[in-house]
């Protein structure tokens, strides 16, 4: 006897009643594509961060942060305006040799891009 359709198995993961074999994440509506990718965005970097341990914020790279990330917060309450300007970022940053290349290969980025322009 010839078998048309393949033998379709029934779990969790395929779907049945198809001769196609694909995952049932396939079948997901588009409108979830998105709810979808912001959670699993959300759980990698919960988990990595909790891997990697927290930052101390008055280590960090003061140019990381946006000039109007306090302005961002102007209107929010005083206690939180207040616990995050006592955050002092970057109040014991120490500057790297690597920033230091960093900027002087940017200024010549930016003068070869003139030169070029100017031409």
């Amino acid at each position: 006897m010839y078998i048309l359709f393949p033998v379709v198995y029934e779990n969790f993961f395929f779907r049945s009643g198809s001769w196609f074999h694909h995952l049932k994440f396939y079948e997901v509506s588009y409108i979830w594509f998105s709810a979808i990718s912001c959670m699993w965005a959300f759980v990698v970097g919960a988990v990595v961060s909790f891997l990697t341990g927290p930052q101390d914020p008055k280590k960090l790279n003061p140019k990381l942060i946006s000039p109007g990330f306090l302005g961002l917060f102007s209107f929010w309450p005083r206690p939180v305006r207040d616990f995050l300007k006592g955050l002092e970022i970057g109040r014991d940053y120490v500057r790297e040799n690597s920033d230091e290349n960093y900027q002087s290969s940017e200024i010549r980025i930016r003068i070869s891009i003139l030169i070029i322009l100017k031409d």
